[in-house]
Formats: C-alpha cells, sequence, structure tokens
C-alpha cells in the first residue's frame, strides 16, 4: 500500500527562500511530499480552510502579514492541523516572535 504525500504548504514572498527549500526538498523522495507555494497569507488561508495540509512554512514577514499575526492567521481555529505550523523568519522578527510565543498557548 502506498503512503500519502506530505503535504506541504509554504508560505514564503523571497524567490530567493523558496529556491533555497524547494533545493532541500529535491534531495527527498519525490512521491514523499507535495509542495504547495503561496506568497500571501490571504492566498494561504483560503487554502488552509479548505483541509489536506500536512505542516505549514510560514514566513514571518509577507507583503499582507507580518510577526505574530501571520502565525495567528495560519492557526486559526478553523484550520486543521495547527500544531504542525513551522515559523520561518530572522532579524528583529525573531526576538518579537520567541517573547510572544507564550501568548500562544496552542504551540
Amino acid at each position: 500500500m502506498k503512503e500519502r504525500a506530505l503535504q506541504v504548504l509554504l508560505v514564503e514572498d523571497n524567490a530567493g527562500d523558496v529556491r533555497l527549500l524547494r533545493e532541500m526538498f529535491s534531495k527527498e523522495r519525490a512521491d514523499s511530499f507535495e509542495l504547495t507555494h503561496l506568497v500571501r497569507m490571504g492566498d494561504a488561508e483560503v487554502h488552509l480552510a479548505k483541509g489536506g495540509v500536512d505542516i505549514v512554512l510560514l514566513d514571518m514577514g509577507l507583503p499582507d502579514g507580518h510577526g505574530l499575526e501571520t502565525v495567528r492567521h495560519a492557526a486559526a481555529p478553523g484550520v486543521p492541523n495547527r500544531k504542525q505550523l513551522r515559523c520561518m523568519t530572522g532579524g528583529p522578527i525573531t526576538r518579537a516572535l520567541l517573547s510572544g510565543l507564550d501568548q500562544l498557548k496552542w504551540l
């Protein structure tokens, strides 16, 4: 019996970071995952509401979302698999994110 491919949603607006992540994923078995790439948080919310996403790789600095607000949107109560959220960030956002994580009890 064939295992279902892991459904990965990448929400990232930086083309260089997307290229790097695609390169990292290229080292895995091609049928072990399906990568969907979106640039905007609004598009990601629509995609997540449909269900079927196993893990979200989320940039914390998007054109339509920034910092903890993107995490709140990606982990809204109606979004399935809320604990499978991985945040990607650097710089000053990191400090704000770490200081605000205690507010998000589900992480």
